[in-house]
């Protein structure tokens, strides 16, 4: 009985999205080091019989280290919407929200489109971001430089001594 209580509701979300398709065009995972710039590209496709008008795309992000759903730490892009043009039926439109990733951390970036009228959303799959501290990312390169720099100024300073040496005899 419990499962068929569910059914309408799992029938009324699934007809209540727009009839559209969210497909990413740019990297499905970002890395790199805060300050990282880069553009978000979606192509939004009617998959619908009937004209799709007024439909609204945004970014959605999620801080998964902290379970916080938040956009400030996205530049201009989390505060930014693209209104659509009308699309007819089978037609795509692609669009372009630049990013920059100011804090380190791991993220999900998903681009949604809204149908403003009926509050029906449509979601593309999720970006996995992962910024990391430029220090966390050098630690190997600082240890191989401390090792190694020392060594060659030992081995130099070995050789002029030799050299001088012979050159006194």
């Amino acid at each position: 009985m419990l499962s068929l209580m569910l059914l309408p509701t799992v029938q009324a979300s699934a007809a209540s999205a727009p009839e559209c398709e969210i497909t990413l065009d740019s990297s499905s995972v970002i890395e790199g080091t805060p300050l990282y710039e880069t553009d978000m590209i979606f192509t939004v496709t009617n998959i619908s019989s009937t004209r799709l008008d007024g439909l609204v795309a945004y970014l959605s992000f999620a801080d998964m280290g902290i379970d916080i759903i938040y956009d400030d730490e996205f530049g201009n892009a989390g505060e930014s919407t693209v209104h659509l043009k009308n699309l007819e039926p089978g037609e795509s439109t692609t669009v372009t929200i630049p990013l920059q990733m100011i804090f380190a951390g791991e993220f999900r970036i998903t681009a949604l489109v809204v149908d403003p009228d009926s509050g029906a959303i449509a979601a593309s799959d999720a970006v996995s971001v992962s910024m990391t501290r430029p220090t966390a990312m050098n630690n190997t390169l600082v240890i191989i430089v401390a090792a190694i720099v020392p060594l060659i100024c030992a081995g130099a300073a070995i050789a002029l001594t030799v050299k001088k040496r012979k050159k006194a005899q």
